[in-house]
């Protein structure tokens, strides 16, 4: 919408631009001064770091000396090469932190590297009991949660005939029933 000439007053038909072949909305010096700026957004630093790249450690990695999150960031040589790494978010509130950025390639293939290490068949196998166990819970309880449904169900039937007993006056019989089912 901001990229639209036709706003300020031009008319395109068939790749022919017309100037002033339709009312404008706004004048042709705040179309530039908008395109002005929005070119500028386009160009800035930190707009286009890291947009491209996927950081698998990013929201899930905590700084081992602040407790920060680690994120993942990019930065551009004077030869124009791009390196990404991960660093402490402190950095980005002027904290102090004593880690250092890390490479992005090296620490995840560290982090890969020794999650293979500690995936052995028997932790796996041992993994895999935990998460069948676990369905199996969630499965009982999912069933138990039903009948606790049906019981509360039953339990508000029972209260509004009960108001409906009492609205209608046969309340004391009512009560001397459930008293005699108690009893019993």
């Amino acid at each position: 919408m901001l990229k639209n000439k036709r706003y300020a007053g031009y008319y395109t038909y068939k790749g022919t631009e017309t100037k002033g072949g339709m009312p404008a909305i706004i004048s042709e010096e705040l179309f530039n001064k908008v395109q002005e700026l929005m070119s500028k957004k386009e160009k800035a630093p930190a707009r286009a770091k890291a947009v491209d790249e996927k950081y698998i450690l990013s929201s899930m990695t905590k700084c081992g000396y602040c407790g920060r999150t680690v994120i993942g960031v990019s930065g551009t040589s004077k030869t124009g090469k791009r390196y990404y790494y991960y660093r402490c978010s402190s950095q980005n509130h002027k904290i102090k932190c004593e880690l250092k950025s890390n490479r992005k390639d090296e620490l995840e293939d560290l982090v890969v590297k020794k999650t293979l290490e500690l995936l052995t068949p028997e932790r796996i196998e041992d993994i895999s009991k935990q998460v069948v166990d676990l369905c199996k819970r969630e499965r009982e309880n999912k069933s138990g949660l039903k009948a606790l449904e049906i019981s509360l169900n039953n339990k508000k039937n029972e209260e509004r005939n009960l108001l409906e007993a009492l609205k209608a006056g046969k309340a004391q019989a009512i009560l001397l029933e459930e008293l005699d089912k108690i009893d019993s």
